[in-house]
Parts: structure tokens; sequence; C-alpha cells
């Protein structure tokens, strides 16, 4: 978990999944003085698709925005293709 203070004893706080059915994720939101988790941000994760109950990783990320405080569903998402040069 990392946490950046912000006003009002809140952080904006980067946690790594911990469920095993989907490790591949992170979770941006922000936490009360307590780690009390109070809103969502962004879901960060490698894409995925289910082929009848099978989980199968997409060669992609990606990224969902929480935009209304009031819904607890996301309310954008976005693919981002992993870059295929060479490093």
């Amino acid at each position: 978990m990392m946490k950046v203070k912000l006003p009002n004893e809140t952080y904006l706080t980067i946690e790594e999944s911990n469920n095993p059915d989907y490790p591949y994720e992170v979770y941006v939101g922000i936490t009360d003085a307590n780690d009390n988790w109070i809103q969502d941000l962004v879901i960060v994760r490698n894409a995925y698709h289910y082929e009848k109950d099978d989980v199968r990783w997409d060669d992609q990320m990606e990224v969902l925005v929480y935009g209304d405080a009031n819904d607890e569903d996301y309310t954008h998402d976005f693919k981002i293709d992993f870059w295929k040069g060479g490093m």
C-alpha cells in the first residue's frame, strides 16, 4: 500500500489486489486516517474476458474510472494496448 497525504486527514491510497483470482489489479482511492476506504477513483488492471467459466488474460491493460461520487460503478473505461517495441 502507498499513501499520499491530502487535506482533511485523507489520503490518496494505492493498493494491490489481494484476491488470488484477480492478481493483476491496482486500486486507487481515498482513505481516511484509519485506513478506511472512502471512495474509489481508479482501477488499473490487466484486461480479461471469460471463456465459459475460465478467466483469459488479454494482451492489454484496462483503466476503470469512477467519476460519479454517488455511484459505486465505474463511469469510464479505457483499454491500453501493450507497447510491442523493443527496449
